[in-house]
């Protein structure tokens, strides 16, 4: 199991259609572990509702799927828990040889629109991309 930087909304003045366009949150992770190793085994990404709410997941994907010219993967990260959040990760083979680098972005597409990261406390935490699929 690795965990993965915090997702975090954007911050500061809207631009362009800032008033109606969903802000989607963001974490970019470098984690110690090659992408050949992650796809060896069974392993997903979970978005957590919180740090504090763990245990309750808004959005989740399981890792595989076809890679690119480059090495690297897409993946969809499907609702859950009928949060409304659903997203992609990106991972990609680390310049080192030796990690992955994962950027997972994460946006409320159902319930009118809202944005969490204006909710009261809410803070989604991305974790991990170690964690063992069922």
């Amino acid at each position: 199991m690795q965990p993965l930087a915090e997702l975090t909304a954007p911050e500061g003045d809207r631009v362009g259609q800032g008033r109606r366009a969903n802000l989607a949150e963001t974490s970019y992770t470098v984690v110690p572990i090659t992408l050949d190793a992650i796809l060896a085994e069974d392993h997903a990404i979970n978005a957590h509702l919180s740090t504090e709410e763990i245990g309750t997941y808004i959005a989740c994907g399981n890792i595989g799927g076809v890679l690119n010219a480059d090495g690297a993967l897409v993946i969809g990260l499907s609702e859950d828990s009928n949060s409304g959040f659903t997203g992609i990760a990106f991972l990609a083979p680390g310049d080192d040889g030796a990690s992955t680098a994962v950027s997972v972005f994460i946006a409320q597409t159902q319930g009118g629109g809202r944005n969490r990261a204006q909710d009261a406390g809410a803070d989604a935490a991305a974790t991990p991309v170690g964690e063992e699929s069922s």
